[in-house]
C-alpha cells in the first residue's frame, strides 16, 4: 500500500493558488490533518469550444503528490487508479467562482471523511467547471443549463477512459448533478444535443454509485425516452435528496420559456412505475423537514440520511 499524503491547512492553501487566487482567500482551512490517498482537481473553466467529442487534452489535470502539484495528463488521471481504491468525483453547483469550487470541494472532502468507521483511502476529485455568475439572474440559469450538456460530455469522457473495474462515485448537488447525470447517460451510448462519447470508450464498467443533491434538472428525465434515459443503467444504485421546500428549485420551471419543467430536486423523481426493474435503483428522500426554505447545500449534508449516502460513496456499505 502507497503512503499516504496528508492535507491540512497549508495544502489548501495550495488548491487556491493553483485556482488562480490567493491564498490567505480561504475561509474554511482547518487546521486538523486528515488523511487522504489523492487530491485532483480537474478544470475546465478555460474551455469555450463546444465540440461534439470532447478532447480530453483541453482539460486541465493537476494532482497533489506528497504537497506538490502536478500537472497531467487524462491518460496519467486513467493510469493512476489503484484497486481497491474508490474514486468520487465531486461537481459543484451554479455561481461558483475557482476559489469557491476549491473551498466548496474541500469542504465536500472533510464532510466525506467525518464519521468514526474504518475506510479505505480514496481519490477526490473535484470538478471545476465554468459556472461563474453572470448578469441576469434568469440568463445565468439558461446558460449554465446548456452549460452542462458539455461538461457531461468531458466527465463522461475521463470516467470512460478509466478501467472498467475501477470503483467511481458521483457525488454532485444542484446544476452539478445535471452534469453527473448527461455524463451517465452518455457514458452508457447516448447523446446529448448532438454530442456523444467515442465509440472505441463505450464498454462495460463495474456499475458507479451516484449521490444527487437537489437535483437541479427535470423529475421525468431519467424515465424511457427521456434526455437523460440511459443514466440509471450506469449505476449500482442512485440516492435523490429532494426538498419540495427549496425556493430556487420551486422557480426551476423559468428556466424553459416554452414549457413548465419541474426540478427533481423540488418533487423526486415521477414516474418510477415507468421505469420497470432499474426502479429498484432510485433510492430517495424528502429533506425538507431538516433542509427546510433554503437552497443551501450545507442542510443538504447535514441531513439525518447523509451519513449513508456518505459510507455508500466511498464503497464501505452495501447497497
Amino acid at each position: 500500500m502507497k503512503n499516504f499524503c496528508y492535507i491540512s491547512q497549508w495544502v489548501l492553501k495550495a488548491v487556491l493558488v493553483l485556482a488562480g487566487f490567493p491564498a490567505q482567500a480561504s475561509s474554511v482551512a482547518s487546521t486538523q490533518q486528515a488523511c487522504i490517498d489523492e487530491f485532483w482537481v480537474i478544470s475546465t473553466r478555460h474551455i469555450d469550444e463546444v465540440p461534439c467529442y470532447a478532447l480530453p487534452s483541453h482539460l486541465e489535470i493537476h494532482q497533489l503528490d506528497c504537497g506538490k502539484w502536478r500537472r497531467r495528463s487524462t491518460e496519467e488521471f486513467s493510469a493512476s487508479h489503484t484497486y481497491p481504491f474508490a474514486t468520487i468525483f465531486y461537481v459543484h453547483g451554479n455561481r461558483y467562482t475557482a476559489q469557491d469550487a476549491v473551498e466548496r470541494g474541500w469542504m465536500i472532502y472533510r464532510t466525506l471523511c467525518s464519521g468514526n468507521q474504518p475506510r479505505l483511502p480514496f481519490r477526490f476529485v473535484l470538478w471545476s467547471w465554468p459556472s461563474d455568475r453572470i448578469p441576469g439572474a434568469l440568463e445565468d440559469v439558461r446558460v449554465k443549463a446548456e452549460r452542462t450538456d458539455l461538461e457531461g460530455l468531458y466527465l463522461g469522457t475521463v470516467v470512460s477512459r478509466m478501467p472498467p473495474d475501477a470503483l467511481v462515485s458521483f457525488h454532485g448537488y444542484s446544476f452539478g448533478t445535471r452534469v453527473i447525470s448527461g455524463a451517465l447517460h452518455l457514458m452508457a451510448g447516448g447523446t446529448l444535443e448532438g454530442r456523444r462519447l467515442a465509440p472505441e470508450f463505450l464498454a462495460p464498467r463495474t456499475p458507479a454509485r451516484a449521490a444527487l443533491l437537489a437535483p437541479a434538472f427535470q423529475n421525468t428525465w431519467l424515465l424511457p425516452g427521456a434526455l437523460h434515459a440511459l443514466a440509471l443503467t450506469q449505476v449500482e444504485r442512485m440516492f435523490v435528496l429532494y426538498n419540495p421546500l427549496d425556493p430556487v428549485l420551486r422557480r426551476y420551471r423559468l428556466i424553459s420559456p416554452t414549457s413548465d419543467p419541474q426540478a427533481l430536486g423540488a418533487t423526486g423523481l415521477m414516474g418510477l412505475e415507468r421505469l420497470g426493474p432499474l426502479a429498484e435503483r432510485v433510492h430517495q428522500y424528502d429533506v425538507s423537514a431538516e433542509a427546510g426554505r433554503t437552497h443551501d447545500e450545507r442542510r443538504y449534508l447535514n441531513s439525518s440520511y447523509f451519513p449513508q449516502l456518505r459510507d455508500y460513496l466511498l464503497w464501505r456499505s452495501n447497497p
